[in-house]
C-alpha cells in the first residue's frame, strides 16, 4: 500500500493540470480556426494571468476573431503578456508599434527593440520582422546583409516568410552570395502555392539548369502558371522556350504569343533580345497567324484563362475585353491598396504590379463612389507602406510631387514622378473635398499619390480637367489643371473600413527627385480586366 501511495504521488503530478489542459485546447482550436472554442477555453485563463493565454486572446482581438476587432484591448493584453515574457506577446506589441495600431505612437526604434528581443529569445517571427525593418531601415540603420542574415535565421527555424524572402536574395546575390541552388531549394515548396514572383524564378532556374538541377518540363511547368497570372519575366521566358522547344513542344505561335504579352512588362534592358525572339517567331509564321495571335493578346486575361493555344482555334470572333489601368498606393503592412474606384469598376480580374515588377492578385475589399474611392486586398508584403501628412496644413502654393503610371500602353512601365504646386483648395464648382493641383497627371494617374516635399501623402490622383472641351467651350486650351482627393477624405475612408493610415510629419525639405525615389516605393500599378 506504501508503495501504491508513493508511485501515486511521483505519477500526479506528471498529469495536466487543469490550466494546462484548457491552454492546450484552446491552442488547438485556435489554430483549427474554432475561435469559439478557443474563446471558452482561454479567457478564463487570461483572467487568471496566464501569459500565453492572453496573447493568443490579444490576437484574437487583433484580427476579429471570434470576437469584435479591439486593437486597444489586443494591446493591452499583449502589454501585460509580454510583461510576463511571453514572445508572442513581444511580437505583436513590435507590430503595433511599428505600425502604430491599438493606441500606440508609432515608434520603429521601439519595435525593433522588442523584436530583436523575441529574436533573442529564439521566436522566427521576431526574428523575420526584425530582418524587415533592417531591410527597409525602419527603426534601425538600413543593414541589407543583416537582413539576409536574419532571414538566414528564420528560414533554418522554417518561417514561411523568411524562407520567401532570403530564398528571393540568394537567387539575386542581394545582401549575400548568390546560390541558386540554395535558393531554388528554398523557393521550390513555396511555387507550388500561388506566389508567381517565386514560380518565375524557380521556373527559369529549372528550365536551364541554373542551380544544378535542370527539370525543363517542370521549369515549364512553373513558367506557365506565372505567366497565366502576368508576371512579365515568365511570360518572356515562357516564349522563348516555345521558340526553343524547351520543356514545351516547339510552337512559334505560342512563342509569339507570349513574347508579345510579354513586351507590355518586360524591363528596358531586356527589350532587344525580347525583339529578336518574337521577330524570330514572326518569320515562322503566316500573316494570318499573326494577326491572330496579336488578336489573342488583346483578349487575354491573367489567371490561366488562355492555355494552349493554336493557330486556327476560335475562328469565331473572340469577345472583347475591356481593360482600365491605374495607379495606387500601399496603405497597411498585410498589402492593402488605396485607389479610385474608377479604376476598378468590375473587374473580373484585378492584379497590381510593384516598381520592382512583382505582381500580386487583388480583389475590391470596399469602394466609395461618391468620393471615388477604392480599397483593394492583396497579397503583397510591402517593406514600407505611405505615410499621411500630419501637423501643418498645405497651402495654396506650395510644392507637390505625383507619382504613377500615365499611358501605361504607350510610355515605360515605370513610375512617373512629375512636380507642381497645389494651385487651389478647391476643386470643380469649389469641391472642398479637393486639391487643384498644376502637376501633370495623364490617363493612368488616377490613385496614384500626391506627396507634399517631406515625402508624405497628402491627396490621392482623381482627375484631369478636358482641356478640348473646355476650349471649346471658353475658347481658350487650359493648362496643367488636375485635382486630387484630400488625405482627410481618404483617411477617413480607410478608418471606417477598418485601416489605421500610418501619419508623419517632417519639414518640406526634399527634393522633388528624394520624394519621387521615396514614394515610388508605395506606388503600384493597377490593371482590371472586365
Amino acid at each position: 500500500m506504501r508503495r501504491f501511495l508513493l508511485a501515486a504521488a511521483v505519477a500526479l503530478p506528471l498529469l495536466p493540470s487543469p490550466a494546462a489542459a484548457g491552454l492546450d485546447e484552446g491552442l488547438a482550436a485556435f489554430r483549427r480556426s474554432d475561435f469559439g472554442t478557443a474563446l471558452t477555453e482561454l479567457e478564463p485563463l487570461a483572467r487568471q494571468g496566464d501569459a500565453e493565454a492572453q496573447s493568443l486572446l490579444g490576437v484574437m482581438y487583433a484580427r476579429g476573431h471570434g470576437v469584435a476587432a479591439d486593437q486597444n484591448r489586443a494591446a493591452q493584453l499583449f502589454t501585460t503578456a509580454s510583461a510576463k515574457g511571453s514572445l508572442r506577446a513581444i511580437v505583436w506589441l513590435g507590430n503595433f508599434y511599428r505600425d502604430g495600431q491599438g493606441g500606440m505612437m508609432r515608434d520603429e526604434a521601439k519595435a525593433a527593440e522588442l523584436f530583436r528581443k523575441a529574436a533573442d529569445g529564439g521566436d522566427a517571427a521576431g526574428i523575420n520582422n526584425l530582418g524587415n525593418l533592417y531591410l527597409s531601415g525602419r527603426g534601425v540603420p538600413r543593414d541589407i546583409a543583416r537582413a539576409a542574415d536574419l532571414y538566414r535565421q528564420g528560414a533554418e527555424m522554417g518561417n514561411a516568410a523568411s524562407q520567401r524572402m532570403y530564398g528571393l536574395m540568394l537567387y539575386d546575390g542581394v545582401g549575400t552570395g548568390r546560390d541558386r541552388g540554395a535558393a531554388i531549394k528554398l523557393l521550390q515548396p513555396l511555387a507550388e502555392k500561388d506566389d508567381p514572383e517565386v514560380q518565375a524564378k524557380v521556373g527559369m532556374a529549372l528550365l536551364d539548369g541554373d542551380g544544378g538541377t535542370r527539370d525543363p518540363a517542370k521549369g515549364a511547368e512553373y513558367l506557365r502558371r506565372a505567366a497565366e497570372r502576368g508576371r512579365g519575366e515568365a511570360q518572356f521566358a515562357l516564349g522563348k522556350a516555345y521558340l526553343a522547344g524547351n520543356g514545351v513542344s516547339r510552337s512559334a505561335f505560342q512563342a509569339y504569343f507570349w513574347l508579345s504579352l510579354a513586351s507590355d512588362h518586360i524591363k528596358p534592358n531586356l527589350k532587344a533580345d525580347l525583339d529578336s525572339a518574337r521577330a524570330t517567331a514572326a518569320a515562322a509564321l503566316t500573316p494570318a497567324e499573326t494577326t491572330q495571335a496579336l488578336d489573342l493578346t488583346r483578349t487575354w486575361k491573367p489567371k490561366g484563362t488562355v492555355v494552349a493555344i493554336q493557330p486556327g482555334e476560335g475562328s469565331a470572333p473572340l469577345p472583347r475585353s475591356g481593360r482600365s489601368a491605374g495607379s495606387g498606393i500601399v496603405v497597411s503592412r498585410d498589402g492593402k491598396v488605396l485607389t479610385n474606384a474608377h479604376v476598378v469598376p468590375a473587374c473580373s480580374t484585378l492584379q497590381v504590379t510593384t516598381t520592382e515588377g512583382r505582381n500580386a492578385s487583388a480583389t475590391v475589399l470596399a469602394r466609395d463612389d461618391t468620393n471615388d474611392l477604392a480599397l483593394l486586398n492583396t497579397s503583397l508584403q510591402p517593406p514600407d507602406i505611405a505615410r499621411f501628412r500630419d501637423g501643418k496644413p498645405i497651402r495654396s502654393g506650395d510644392n507637390v510631387v505625383v507619382v504613377g503610371y500615365p499611358l501605361s500602353t504607350l510610355l515605360s512601365r515605370e513610375p512617373n514622378v512629375t512636380a507642381g504646386v497645389v494651385s487651389a483648395m478647391a476643386g470643380i464648382r469649389g469641391d472642398v473635398r479637393h486639391y487643384q493641383i498644376t502637376a501633370p497627371v495623364q490617363k493612368g494617374n488616377s490613385g496614384g499619390p500626391l506627396a507634399d516635399m517631406s515625402g508624405n501623402i497628402i491627396g490621392v490622383v482623381s482627375a484631369k480637367l478636358d482641356a478640348m472641351k473646355i476650349a471649346g467651350r471658353l475658347g481658350d486650351l487650359p493648362q496643367n489643371v488636375n485635382f486630387a482627393i484630400k488625405s482627410e477624405v481618404a483617411r477617413r475612408f480607410l478608418t471606417e473600413k477598418g485601416v489605421k493610415a500610418e501619419t508623419a510629419s517632417g519639414p518640406d525639405t526634399l527634393s522633388a527627385a528624394d520624394v519621387g525615389e521615396r514614394i515610388k516605393r508605395v506606388t503600384v500599378y493597377v490593371e482590371c480586366a472586365n
